[in-house]
């Protein structure tokens, strides 16, 4: 086993030549590679907190970044299998996540999904090539894992 920069033991260590991304506690709003679709606020020691939308999604994207609804609306399943990636080369693959949730407030019907391994689940398609496994975590301690393969 090897320990990240963070700290945390790796289960898996990355490889050598592969994506990682920690998160950016000191100016996470200026790191290219965290996306959120809302403003975050906050500091490690009071918590963040993702304003501007009742339902927030956070992403984390590759080196190469993601540009929004730039897949060819006719792409399937089958040609993405072929060519082993949906985006580029360096798409996540294999990936390793840990997190750290402490919900302070939050309605009673609150559920947390860390999605790895997605694509565009929103965008006008024919049907959504974006497939993920999530973990979904609700306010009162139950939790899934779900794989989500497509969306029609």
């Amino acid at each position: 086993m090897r320990v990240g920069i963070d700290g945390v033991m790796q289960i898996w260590p990355s490889q050598d030549q592969g994506e990682v991304w920690y998160f950016n506690t000191f100016n996470l709003n200026a790191d290219s590679r965290f996306n959120a679709d809302g403003t975050v606020s906050g500091t490690t020691t009071d918590g963040f907190t993702v304003g501007d939308n009742p339902s927030p999604h956070v992403y984390i994207e590759t080196s190469t970044g993601y540009s929004l609804r730039s897949l060819p609306p006719n792409l399937n399943h089958g040609e993405i299998a072929s060519r082993g990636y949906m985006w580029k080369e360096n798409d996540w693959e294999q990936i390793e996540i840990t997190s750290y949730f402490n919900v302070v407030q939050a309605d009673q019907d609150l559920v947390l999904q860390v999605y790895g391994r997605g694509a565009e689940f929103g965008t006008p398609m024919p049907f959504c090539p974006g497939s993920a496994y999530k973990l979904q975590i609700r306010k009162d301690g139950k939790f899934r894992f779900v794989k989500q393969q497509y969306f029609l």
